[in-house]
């Protein structure tokens, strides 16, 4: 019996995406910096990935000779994609079983030592559709603001506040099924 590389018929390629654009300048009275960003992460795990945008914005600005005020912005939104695909079933098959039964069809189940795994493969999950994958999606933004006033009376002597409002949600989408098996053996 030839043996199975299980972990080949189990994970995909991974891609990982990374785009950012920034303009940032400034004169003798202030500067600023603004950016923009994606991030894709498809996982080696079927149906899992990871997105990402962020916006970015900071300003630094003189208000006369004395006066200093700024603020900093820092907002992503992001989905996380078929997180509950877990490893345990595909690292726990031995080499010696195989997937396929004697008329070369997949089996869904394999009897193990510790208990009854599902076999878990790209195709069959993929094939599983949306309904079967949990989503999460956040947002997150980190804002801050100060304002500096110098005393012109006393060289290197400022009062300076500062505050900050940061915000995050996140939302989870759960599945109907919470095992692949159960629309495959019906």
């Amino acid at each position: 019996r030839d043996s199975c590389r299980w972990q080949d018929l189990f994970y995909r390629t991974g891609l990982v995406h990374n785009h950012e654009l920034s303009v940032s300048g400034g004169t003798t009275n202030g500067n600023y910096n603004f950016g923009v960003n994606y991030l894709k992460d498809e996982a080696v795990v079927p149906t899992q990935d990871f997105d990402r945008i962020g916006v970015h914005a900071s300003i630094d600005q003189n208000v006369g000779k004395y006066l200093t005020v700024g603020f900093a912005t820092n907002t992503n939104y992001n989905r996380k994609h078929g997180s509950q695909i877990g490893l345990y079933n595909i690292l726990e098959m031995t080499p010696m079983t195989s997937p396929y039964d004697d008329e070369g069809n997949l089996r869904r189940t394999i009897k193990m030592p510790s208990d009854e795994v599902y076999i878990y493969t790209k195709e069959s999950l993929e094939n599983l559709g949306e309904r079967y994958i949990d989503e999460s999606f956040g947002l997150g933004t980190y804002n801050s603001g100060y304002a500096e006033v110098r005393a012109p009376w006393i060289e290197g002597l400022s009062y300076k506040i500062s505050a900050s409002f940061n915000y995050r949600n996140n939302k989870i989408s759960r599945s109907e099924e919470r095992r692949v098996g159960k629309e495959c053996r019906s």
